[in-house]
């Protein structure tokens, strides 16, 4: 939810919360554990490491993507900008990720962000 990314529309099936607000609370939540009905029910086709994982955030790869010689051009439009930035800066740090010397993804993202509003 903190990234806008929402999959929990196949819970929201009148049938399933029908059958589940008539369902006893012990079933609902074995102990303190949450969504132990859907966990117990998957348990045959997924691991249960998967199961048991803790929740994590979906995060975007952008370092990798900036990598990509696909996006070459794109690197180099920030780089050659009427902007008031300093290009050799700009240039390192495109390097740096390309490289992988250092994460500057969401810096780069941020730039294409800025340069796509100073456009407008």
């Amino acid at each position: 939810m903190a990234y806008s990314l929402e999959t929990r529309v196949p819970f929201l099936d009148h049938r399933l919360v029908e059958f589940m607000v008539k369902a006893h609370k012990n079933i609902k939540m074995q102990g303190y554990e949450r969504k132990s009905v859907l966990r117990n029910s998957m348990k045959e086709y997924f691991p249960e490491k998967l199961l048991s994982a803790p929740k994590r955030g979906f995060a975007v790869p952008v370092r990798e993507w900036f990598k990509d010689k696909a996006f070459e051009n794109h690197l180099g439009s920030l780089i050659n900008t009427d902007w008031t930035l300093n290009k050799e800066s700009v240039k390192e740090i495109v390097q740096s990720n390309k490289e992988g010397k250092k994460d500057y993804g969401n810096f780069l993202w941020m730039l294409f962000l800025l340069k796509e509003w100073l456009n407008q």
